[in-house]
């Protein structure tokens, strides 16, 4: 419902504050960009080096922060799925 998929059957509901979906597939995540792009890209006002802080919060430290999410495990994934719907 939140996401304007379903309707309500009955009422409403009112949401404050932003709202982001994680789906199981992750498409919220560019395979083709790097994890501090993609993180980049949700948060444009984080500066680089609090977005690679942020990263090295989820083992996503130096150059693993370049590499293409194409490489990343499914762990690894939703780790920074989680970390771009949160962020």
């Amino acid at each position: 419902m939140q996401r304007g998929e379903l309707a309500p059957d009955a009422g409403s509901f009112r949401i404050n504050g932003r709202m982001a979906c994680l789906d199981q597939g992750f498409s919220l995540i560019a395979r083709d960009l790097s994890t501090l792009a993609n993180l980049l890209a949700v948060v444009p006002t984080l500066c680089e080096s609090d977005a690679r802080t942020r990263l090295a919060g989820i083992a996503l430290r130096g150059d693993r922060a370049l590499t293409s999410c194409h490489g990343l495990s499914g762990g690894e994934r939703l780790k920074l799925g989680l970390l771009m719907v949160l962020a």
